[in-house]
C-alpha cells in the first residue's frame, strides 16, 4: 500500500535530501502529528523509518507500536527499559518521564535533521553514549554540515529539538502553523530573518482607583448690626437719672455690639479654617477657641457671650480630644512598628538559620508564613525581595554542593559524594510546598537527584573500568607467569611479580586468583626441602641424573638446598646447578619424579606439574597415590584429579579445534561450522585453563570483547 518505502529509505540511498522534499515531509509528518493529537495519540517512537510514501509522495506515519493514550500521564512507569530509538528519542522519553505531543515534535525534528544532513544529530559508541548526548548536548548547526541549508529550516529545527517540552512549539498545530509557514525552499515567506526561537509575552494592567473628598461647611446668619448711633436726648435736657440709665444703656448695647463683633470675627476665622481644612488641627482649633474667648472678654454678661463661650468650650474638648486620638493613633502606629520590626527581625533570623542547615525550602515557607503580618507594610516589598533571593543562594549553595560532590567523585569517593547529595535533597525538600515559590527548589531537588543517579553511573564505570584493567593485568600475568614455570626461573622472582601484580590490582575480583599462583609455588618449596633431606640422609635412596637430561649435569646427586644441586660424575668431579637454571620438567623427570614421596609430597608435585602445565605428569603423580592411605588428603587429591582432568579435557578440545581449523583452512567448508561451536564451547567452559591462556592472545577473554 506503501509503494514509495520510507523516507530512511531514500536517505540511506541518496543521502541529504533536497530541501523542498524535506519541507514537503515535514509538512505532511506535521499533519499527521495534528491529526494523532485531535485523537489524543502520543506515537513515541517518530523517525524517518516510520515516515512512509505512497505512490503520489505523501508522507503517511506508521507503527503505532508504542503508542499511548495521551488523555492519561503516558510515561514509562512499570515498563521495563526504555521505549523508542535512541537516535531520535526525546530527553524526557529517555529518563522515562511523562510524555505528550511535544516529545512527538522532537522526534520528528531529529527526524527532520538526518534528512537535511544525512546524518543524525548525535553519535556514539554505544546505545548508552547516544541517549547521554540526546540528554545534555546540543546538536550540530546543521549548516556546519550543509551549508545551503536554510537558517529558517535550522531554527525551526532547532525550536523542535529544544531540551526542555516548554520550549518547543506548544502542539502540533502550532508546529504545522510553523512549517506552513515555510516556502519550499526552506525559507519563512515575506520575512528576511529566521523564524527564530519561541517567545511568550504576558500583559499586566493596572486600575488605578482614585478617591475624592469634599468637605462643606455651614454658620448661622450674620446677626444685624445694631443701630451705632445712640438715641439723642432732647437738648437742655438734664435729668440725672435718666442719663445715668441712658449712659448704662449705651454701654450695655456697646457690651453687645463688641462680643458681637468679636464673635463674628471669631465665625468668620472658623470659616477660613474650614476652607483650608485645618477643622481637624487641634492648634488651629484653640487658636479658634481663643478668638470666641477674646469675643467672651468683651462682655461675659450678655447674650452672644454665653454662645461665644460654649463654642470656645466644644472647640477645646475637640482639640483636647483630637490630640488624645492622635496620640493613641501615634501609640498604636508605633506598637504596630515595633510588631512589624520585630515579625522582620524574627524572620531574617529564622531565615538566615535556615540557609545555613541548608533548609531553603522551609526558609521560603517560614517567609510566605509571616505574609499576613508583613502584608500592607514597607516591609513588604523586603519580604517579596527574599522570596526571590532564598531561591537565588539554594542554587549557589547547590552548585557548591555539586562541585564538592563531583571532587569526591575525582578522588574515587562516591559514597562521600552520594551522603553530599543525599544531605542536600534531604534539607531541601524540609517544608517544600506546591505554590510557584517552591518551583526553584524543586527543580535543584530533581537536578540533585539526577546526580545521584549519576554518581551511582559513574562509580559502576570506574567499577566496570578497573575490573577491565585488572582482567588484563591478570591475563597477561598469567601468560608471562606460566611462560616462566615452563623453563628455568628464580622463585624469589617469581613471589615479588605476583607481590607487584597483587598491588595493581584495583579491584578484589582477581585476588584470590593471584593469591592461588603464590599458593601454587609453596609445593615446589617443599619439594626443594624434601629433596635435600633425602640426598643428607645415608639411607635414602641415591639420585643419579640419567644422560637423557639436557641441563643438569650426568652422575649422582651428592648435596641439594635452597639454591640448587651439586652432581658428582663417574671421575669424582661436581659440578652444581641453581634452581634458576633447572627447568621445572627436568626438575620433574630427574629429581622430584624419582625421590621416595609421602602422599602429600606426591599430591604437593602433581600441583607443580599441574601448574607448570606437565598435564600428564601430574596425572602420574595422581594414579601413584594409594587410594586408601590418603586420609584427610582425601579432599585435596579429588581437587587436584578434577583440576588435572579439566586441564586434559581442554587440551583436547584445543587439539581438536586445531584439527578442524586445518581442514578448513584446506578446503573442507563443512568444517567451519562445528569449528565455530567447539570455539565458541572452548570460551564458555574452559575459560580458567591453563590451557586457554596459553593458547589465546587475549582478544577473546575479555566478556567486552
Amino acid at each position: 500500500m506503501m509503494s514509495g518505502g520510507t523516507v530512511e529509505d531514500r536517505v540511506s540511498h541518496e543521502g541529504a535530501l533536497p530541501i523542498r522534499d524535506v519541507v514537503k515531509i515535514a509538512r505532511d509528518a506535521a499533519q499527521g502529528l495534528v491529526y494523532a493529537e485531535k485523537k489524543g495519540i502520543v506515537h513515541r517512537d517518530i523517525k524517518p523509518d516510520n515516515l512512509m510514501l505512497n505512490g503520489e509522495g505523501t508522507v503517511k506515519i506508521s507503527d503505532l507500536g508504542l503508542a499511548r493514550d495521551a488523555s492519561t500521564e503516558v510515561g514509562q512507569e512499570g515498563e521495563e527499559g526504555i521505549f523508542g530509538t535512541p537516535h531520535f528519542i526525546a530527553p524526557e522519553q529517555a529518563l522515562g518521564k511523562p510524555v505528550d505531543s511535544r516529545t512527538d515534535i522532537y522526534s520528528l525534528g531529529a527526524s527532520l535533521y538526518r534528512l537535511v544532513t544525512g546524518e543524525t544529530p548525535f553519535k556514539g559508541a554505544s546505545v548508552g553514549e547516544i541517549i547521554r548526548q540526546q540528554i545534555h548536548d546540543e546538536p550540530r548547526d546543521p549548516r556546519e554540515i550543509r551549508e545551503e541549508c536554510p537558517a529558517d529550516l535550522a531554527d525551526l529545527i532547532a525550536v523542535m529539538m529544544a531540551k526542555d517540552p516548554a520550549e518547543r512549539f506548544e502542539n502540533a498545530e502550532a508546529l504545522a502553523a510553523a512549517i506552513g509557514a515555510l516556502s519550499e525552499t526552506g525559507r519563512l515567506e515575506g520575512a528576511g530573518g529566521g523564524l527564530g526561537k519561541k517567545l511568550a509575552f504576558a500583559a499586566i494592567g493596572l486600575v488605578v482607583i482614585g478617591a475624592g473628598a469634599f468637605f462643606a461647611f455651614g454658620g448661622k446668619n450674620d446677626p444685624v448690626r445694631p443701630d451705632p448711633d445712640p438715641p439723642k436726648t432732647t437738648e437742655n435736657e438734664t435729668d440725672p437719672e435718666a442719663d445715668a440709665a441712658a449712659r448704662a444703656k449705651r454701654e450695655a448695647e456697646q457690651r453687645e455690639l463688641e462680643v458681637t463683633s468679636r464673635f463674628l470675627a471669631a465665625r468668620e476665622f472658623g470659616l477660613g479654617l474650614a476652607g483650608a481644612g485645618r477643622l481637624e488641627d487641634p492648634d488651629a482649633l484653640d487658636e479658634l477657641a481663643a478668638k470666641y474667648e477674646h469675643a467672651v472678654e468683651a462682655g461675659p454678661d450678655t447674650e452672644k457671650a454665653t454662645e461665644a463661650r460654649a463654642e470656645a468650650a466644644a472647640l477645646r474638648e475637640k482639640a483636647k480630644a483630637l490630640r488624645q486620638a492622635a496620640a493613641d493613633a501615634e501609640a498604636a502606629a508605633e506598637a504596630e512598628r515595633r510588631r512589624i520590626e520585630t515579625a522582620w527581625t524574627e524572620l531574617q533570623a529564622e531565615v538566615t538559620r535556615l540557609e545555613g542547615e541548608s533548609r531553603f525550602a522551609a526558609a521560603i515557607a517560614a517567609a510566605i508564613a509571616r505574609e499576613e503580618t508583613l502584608k500592607g507594610t514597607e516591609r513588604e516589598a523586603e519580604r517579596q525581595q527574599l522570596l526571590t533571593e532564598i531561591p537565588l543562594r539554594a542554587e549557589a549553595h547547590a552548585r557548591e554542593e555539586e562541585a564538592d560532590a563531583l571532587r569526591d567523585v575525582s578522588a574515587g569517593g562516591f559514597d562521600a559524594a552520594r551522603e553530599r547529595v543525599d544531605a542536600l535533597i534531604a534539607a531541601y525538600s524540609e517544608g517544600l510546598g506546591e505554590g510557584i515559590a517552591f518551583e526553584g527548589i524543586r527543580k535543584l531537588i530533581g537536578a540533585a537527584r539526577q546526580r545521584r543517579v549519576e554518581i551511582d553511573e559513574l562509580e559502576s564505570a570506574k567499577r566496570r573500568a578497573d575490573l577491565a584493567d585488572d582482567r588484563r593485568a591478570v591475563f597477561a600475568f598469567l601468560r608471562d607467569h606460566y611462560e616462566k614455570l615452563r623453563g628455568p626461573f628464580d622463585l624469589a622472582e617469581r613471589d615479588a611479580a605476583i607481590g607487584r601484580v597483587e598491588k595493581e590490582l584495583k579491584t578484589d575480583r582477581y585476588r584470590d586468583r593471584i593469591a592461588e599462583l603464590r599458593a601454587n609455588l609453596d609445593p615446589l618449596r617443599r619439594l626443594r626441602t624434601a629433596l635435600a633431606a633425602r640426598v643428607a640422609d645415608p639411607d635414602a635412596k641415591r639420585l643419579t641424573v640419567s644422560t637423557s637430561a639436557k641441563i643438569l649435569p650426568r652422575g649422582n646427586l651428592v648435596e641439594a638446598d635452597g639454591n640448587g644441586v651439586t652432581i658428582e660424575d663417574r671421575r669424582g668431579k661436581r659440578e652444581t646447578a641453581r634452581w634458576s637454571q633447572v627447568p621445572i620438567e627436568e626438575a620433574v623427570r630427574y629429581l622430584f619424579g624419582r625421590m621416595d614421596r609421602s602422599p602429600a609430597e606426591s599430591l604437593d608435585l602433581a600441583t607443580v606439574c599441574l601448574e607448570a602445565g606437565l598435564v600428564e605428569a601430574a596425572q602420574e603423580s595422581l594414579e601413584a597415590l594409594d587410594e586408601d592411605g590418603l586420609g584427610e588428603l582425601e579432599s585435596r587429591a579429588a581437587q587436584l584429579r578434577a583440576e588435572v582432568a579439566r586441564e586434559a579435557q581442554a587440551r583436547a578440545k584445543l587439539d581438536e579445534i586445531r584439527s578442524l581449523y586445518a581442514a578448513a583452512k584446506g578446503g573442507d567448508s563443512a568444517a567451519w561450522f562445528p569449528l565455530r561451536r567447539e570455539v565458541q564451547d572452548f570460551f564458555e567452559n574452559f575459560r580458567d585453563t591453563r590451557a586457554l591462556v596459553g593458547a589465546s592472545d587475549g582478544s577473546r577473554y575479555f566478556p567486552e570483547r
